[in-house]
């Protein structure tokens, strides 16, 4: 697939004033001027980051309500129902809430739906189970803003409820107690973006604040934040690279014990990363929810000794196998079914596929095509699926100008689940075609990618992993930055491995030899070998046996 590259350039007194200022090399102020830390504070302040830069909660709208009723709660002895999505996300911010309010009160109850059985979000079952426990307060997590039928069953039952959720809110609010959404209209929560989970921590921050609380506590639920942030795909900058910086600091150190056996299963190297979480630990848990119950990932968070944990693990690292051999199935299916050339946009419906992986699928193949894709199976004579996008297609706002053929959507920009009758997905497919076509230009379905600067293989060195470092945690709108060096050749040992990656060996004039791998790019093995070239890439640190050495994952090659 052609990629474009875009060089980025930075007037060079600026470079000279940030690089004398922080001591760092000339690329790493380009990242940092690029990226909107333009003036001597603001870049302080980014690396810097500081505990004391989290927002006051009590900004957050319904903050204060939220709280006095979990204070009546605790005070009256009152049954609360914590109840959240089945995803990682969904999973921390109930392990989260659990394990700081079981401190306060006995009196808890959790509830996880089953995708299958309960399908996403708030459902009577759920609130069902909570009234059979004698449930009086509930609050739901990373869930519950589109709830509005389930929140009035739940008032019906006389059970009120706080709302804890990211995603964004419809017109019409739930009639819930208190709604804690920083989307909300007349919310002047200053972040946006935070996870459901990290939601939840705001809830513990400001009860802390108001009764007293040590700050210690307050941290020490950041290795779950943390796990939430990467792996709901949030934007790593402002109070999240915060939450993130410091989560990251607890999960290398002195996570909780489940956690230190999901990072024992995902045989990950420390110090871990966001893009570790992702690949690595987020999988483990959300196999839980993809394929059973999501129940057991709780469990294992909330795991106080090593058996109990361990038996939790089998069970996770058992469905996350089943899951990888279930997906690649399907992405082999999918691949096979996409007709070339590749339309503006991917829609693919199988009846048989599992419900489990489509979100799954749906990124890869919107990796592997850039386009906006939808993967579709069947589930109670409905047609449901998940939908990814690529930057510059807006899925949500494609899914609305679409939805006089769609059951139910919810979502955001970038992601998205919806429900179909199956007598209308051929009239949706043409409709969010034309809807994405409205949107995107054909040189946006050309793949971008932002180089911050030009590099000499002679500036890689331990002095600057030590300044790039400073720019981490990596992650949305936070990346790890891409870099270009020119007139590249083989050292003669560059070769194929493993499903078309190529491994590079090589070198730049006297500089010394350098390593990298180029995922699924073996086709340009042939000319590299002939010929110098240009290489755009990240530098990452491999850490093995206790021994570190920097690589590059290459991006393209021209």
């Amino acid at each position: 697939m052609r990629k474009r590259w875009n060089l980025h350039s930075v007037a060079k007194n600026t470079v000279d004033l940030f690089s004398d200022e922080f001591k760092i090399h000339p690329s790493i102020s380009k990242v940092l001027i690029q990226r909107g830390h333009n003036t001597i504070e603001k870049a302080n302040l980014f690396l810097n980051p500081s505990i004391s830069q989290l927002h006051d909660p009590f900004l957050m709208k319904d903050m204060d309500i939220a709280i006095q009723r979990i204070e009546r709660a605790i005070q009256d002895n009152e049954t609360i129902l914590i109840y959240g999505d089945y995803d990682v996300d969904g999973v921390t911010s109930v392990a989260l809430m659990y394990d700081f309010l079981a401190k306060l009160t006995p009196n808890l109850v959790y509830f996880i739906p089953q995708r299958k059985k309960d399908g996403y979000g708030l459902s009577c079952t759920g609130i069902d189970f909570g009234k059979s426990k004698g449930a009086s307060l509930m609050i739901a997590l990373d869930c519950g803003i589109q709830g509005n039928d389930e929140i009035d069953y739940a008032n019906q039952l006389n059970i009120d409820t706080i709302i804890c959720d990211h995603h964004l809110p419809k017109k019409k609010l739930p009639d819930a107690y208190a709604i804690l959404n920083p989307r909300q209209d007349w919310c002047s929560y200053p972040n946006e973006e935070l996870s459901g989970c990290g939601i939840g921590f705001k809830i513990v921050q400001a009860y802390l604040a108001k009764n007293g609380g040590d700050s210690k506590e307050l941290l020490s639920y950041l290795d779950l934040v943390v796990l939430s942030l990467a792996c709901d795909i949030v934007p790593i900058i402002g109070e999240n690279r915060v939450l993130s910086f410091y989560g990251l600091k607890i999960l290398n150190k002195k996570p909780r014990l489940g956690i230190q056996f999901l990072i024992q299963a995902s045989t990950k190297q420390t110090p871990l990363t966001i893009t570790d979480i992702v690949f690595g630990i987020g999988p483990i848990i959300n196999a839980a929810g993809r394929f059973s119950d999501a129940e057991r990932a709780v469990k294992l968070l909330l795991s106080k000794n090593k058996m109990e944990a361990d038996d939790n693990i089998r069970s996770l690292v058992n469905k996350n196998k089943e899951r990888k051999i279930i997906q690649q199935r399907i992405l082999d299916e999918a691949n096979k079914m996409i007709e070339l050339p590749v339309k503006n946009t991917i829609v693919l419906y199988h009846p048989d596929w599992h419900i489990g992986v489509l979100g799954i699928i749906a990124s890869r193949i919107s990796e592997m095509y850039y386009r906006p894709t939808i993967i579709l199976t069947l589930q109670d004579d409905l047609i449901v699926g998940s939908a990814r996008s690529i930057a510059g297609a807006n899925i949500y706002m494609a899914l609305e100008k679409s939805k006089e053929f769609i059951f139910e959507f919810g979502g955001h920009q970038f992601a998205a689940g919806l429900k179909l009758e199956q007598e209308h997905l051929e009239p949706f497919k043409k409709s969010f075609e034309k809807a994405i076509e409205q949107q995107v230009s054909k040189i946006d379905l050309f793949q971008k990618i932002s180089i911050a600067s030009k590099l000499d293989f002679q500036d890689i060195n331990a002095s600057f992993w030590h300044d790039l470092k400073r720019l981490a945690p990596f992650g949305p709108k936070n990346r790890n930055p891409v870099f270009l060096t020119k007139n590249v050749v083989d050292n003669g040992n560059s070769k194929i491995v493993g499903l078309d990656h190529l491994k590079l060996d090589m070198s730049q004039g006297e500089s010394k030899s350098i390593s990298g791998i180029a995922f699924q790019q073996g086709e340009h093995l042939a000319k590299v070998k002939k010929k110098s070239f240009d290489i755009c890439y990240n530098i990452r640190e491999n850490v093995w046996q206790g021994k570190s050495k920097l690589n590059l994952h290459i991006k393209d090659i021209k």
